[in-house]
């Protein structure tokens, strides 16, 4: 199996096939906190959801990519996924859990060393990818 890479033309590249990406969802203020929420999105038509977040309000310039691949189970049940991410030198824990089914994606508040936080890990653009 090749690499994934992600390109600047919003292409998925994959044992050298490019699949279209399709922007489902920004966030308005990616660098304001983000509370937990729900967003209606259908996903039915996808294989996969690219989530693009960036790391606080502070650093808004350095993005976490997460490729989250859409099993058949999704038709009938929910898939729960974490965003992870390590902060300078290691010392900041953060982290983001996403429950997914075909029709929405919840969002949690977010934590910072284990504590909610709501100023780290904000999600910044999602999109479907069909292979």
């Amino acid at each position: 199996m090749g690499s994934i890479g992600f390109t600047n033309n919003i292409t998925l590249t994959r044992d050298a096939i490019d699949y279209p990406l399709t922007l489902l969802w920004t966030n308005p203020s990616p660098t304001s906190a983000f509370s937990a929420q729900t967003l209606n999105l259908n996903l039915n038509n996808y294989n996969a959801i690219l989530i693009l977040s960036t790391y606080s309000t502070s650093y808004s310039t350095l993005i976490f990519e997460n490729i989250v691949f859409l099993v058949p189970e999704i038709k009938d049940g929910t898939i729960q996924t974490r965003i992870h991410g390590w902060g300078r030198d290691n010392n900041y824990n953060l982290t983001r859990y996403y429950t997914i089914t075909n029709t929405s994606i919840a969002i949690d508040g977010g934590a910072y060393n284990g504590s909610n936080n709501t100023s780290y890990m904000i999600p910044w653009k999602i999109y479907g990818i069909k292979f």
